[in-house]
């Protein structure tokens, strides 16, 4: 499957959850009692990557990786169509849609998405839909046919 960067702004405790989540994140916790009721907590976590911390609206932007499913938004794709009235193919680009979106127009459209391809900021584009389905996808159908295939002939 094709993957996609995005920025995400998360909250503190959400920030944490996040931290805890990858591995490569090193964690020291130091704490204290003071009157045997209230524990306090001096963190230290290293992590390898660049965050920014907005302190106005209290929130760390880290950038994540994602598969892109059809839901994902896209930033910017591009769509090869061919249009029925003209015979001809047509490349269109989108910003901030999904692939669902694109192929879920109105059926009586005059043009029949042959591709769609994600434009990353430099300019290269992904294949990412292709024969109704997006791409990786038939890799894993085509594993899971083989797996039913063995499970029926035993």
């Amino acid at each position: 499957m094709v993957k996609i960067k995005r920025k995400v702004a998360l909250e503190p405790k959400e920030f944490l959850k996040y931290l805890l989540k990858k591995e490569e994140t090193t964690v020291e916790l130091n704490g204290y009692t003071s009157d045997g009721e209230i524990f306090s907590f001096e963190p230290e976590v290293t992590i390898n990557e660049f965050v920014s911390y907005y302190p106005y609206d209290n929130t760390y932007t880290v950038e994540i990786e994602e598969e892109v499913t059809e839901e994902t938004k896209l930033p910017k794709c591009l769509e090869i169509s061919f249009d029925r009235k003209s015979g001809r193919d047509v490349a269109v680009v989108h910003e901030n849609c999904s692939v669902k979106q694109l192929t879920d127009r109105n059926p009586e459209h005059s043009l029949d998405i042959r591709t769609i391809h994600l434009v990353n900021d430099d300019g290269t584009v992904e294949l990412i839909w292709k024969d109704g389905e997006m791409v990786g996808d038939e890799q894993w159908l085509t594993e899971k046919k083989q797996l039913k295939l063995k499970r029926h002939s035993k």
